[in-house]
């Protein structure tokens, strides 16, 4: 088996540096996040064609039914205007594995002209195919990033890209309302910054107004209703939610975030701190902060003390075969609803004046 080759240029810098991007005669851009995809791919294009017509120097192969001899072809032929001719090959797994052992030739050799782009969704670094390129080429490094990744690119995203300041409390309730699809994120920010205007910072409240979030308001809703005693509610909310296509565990991992954060909370002020710093040590938003408090006390301190260990069962129970999905995330709701633990959970929830 071949040495595993150097891990390539991460997609998500690439975005905010294109002057990052080296020039080669092979690309491989590989990962399953369209947006980082796309955009990878238009910067190399960019770079490769330069002024040049896109229409006259691009070629595009579906990597299905791409065959090697015609790709190969035409990349040695020049534009008309005598430039590097761009060939990509979309979706292109099957085309790699297909040819292979050809490819490894064929980009070993030396070319003095043509850039050949393959864009896949998976890229295996322990081959020889993966060793030439890493040699004469660049792997683009386009697979979904991980939670603390888009937090930290989505501010530099909203800086460079739209010219605005996100908030901390801003880009996590964004992170909240969309996920980590960033096409989304980018489509909102730009709603956002027209939203601002001339103002520089764009604040969560502003997320609050502006941003489409779908079945994460909706969950947020379920959660509210929930923590508030609101059985029926709650499971009226639950059943639109499945009726509308949403699967069980979906629709638990989005209601689990809020009740991890209203456990966090707690378990801050029982450790000393104030509600204003514990609330601000969790990230809540400061106009939903009176529906936490208020959520605080209506669960009480037992309940809450004990949520990350209902959390874990529910979640054991959906990815279990012994239980219907949907009878397991209705017991989940119906044990954060019913049966108050404490009746006089003010008396260890600093009231909100002392803020």
């Amino acid at each position: 088996m071949a040495k595993a080759a150097k891990r390539g240029l991460s997609g998500l810098r690439l975005a905010l540096q294109p002057s990052l991007l080296p020039r080669r005669s092979v690309y491989v851009i590989a990962g399953d996040d369209p947006f980082l995809s796309q955009e990878a791919w238009r910067i190399v294009r960019s770079q490769a064609v330069g002024d040049e017509d896109e229409g006259l120097a691009v070629s595009r192969y579906a990597g299905d039914t791409a065959e090697l001899r015609d790709v190969l072809d035409e990349l040695s032929t020049p534009t008309f205007f005598g430039g590097n001719r761009v060939v990509l090959v979309d979706d292109a797994d099957k085309f790699v594995s297909t040819y292979r052992q050809q490819l490894e030739g064929a980009l070993a050799r030396e070319r003095k002209r043509g850039v050949l782009v393959l864009r896949c969704r998976t890229w295996r670094s322990d081959t020889r195919l993966a060793a030439v390129v890493a040699r004469v080429g660049c792997t683009i490094d386009c697979r979904a990033p991980k939670y603390q990744e888009a937090r930290s690119w989505l501010t530099n995203w909203a800086r460079q890209k739209h010219g605005k300041e996100l908030s901390a409390d801003a880009r996590d309730l964004l992170l909240e309302y969309i996920g980590l699809d960033l096409g989304r994120l980018d489509q909102e920010l730009e709603k956002l910054a027209l939203y601002v205007g001339q103002r520089h910072e764009i604040t969560a409240e502003d997320v609050d107004q502006v941003v489409t979030h779908g079945r994460a308001r909706t969950a947020w809703e379920l959660a509210e209703a929930a923590a508030n005693g609101k059985l029926s509610a709650a499971l009226e909310i639950l059943d639109r939610l499945l009726t509308a296509g949403e699967t069980p565990l979906a629709v638990f991992y989005a209601v689990a975030w809020q009740f991890r954060r209203l456990a966090r909370v707690a378990r801050l002020i029982l450790s000393g701190m104030s509600t204003k710093e514990a609330l601000s040590a969790a990230r809540v938003p400061p106009f939903q902060r009176d529906a936490v408090v208020g959520q605080l006390r209506r669960i009480g301190r037992v309940r809450l003390l004990r949520m990350y260990d209902l959390i874990l069962e529910t979640d054991l129970a959906l990815k279990s075969t012994d239980i219907d999905p949907r009878v397991a995330l209705e017991q989940f709701i119906t044990a954060v609803a019913c049966d108050q633990d404490e009746i006089s959970t003010a008396r260890w929830l600093r009231p909100l004046v002392r803020m």
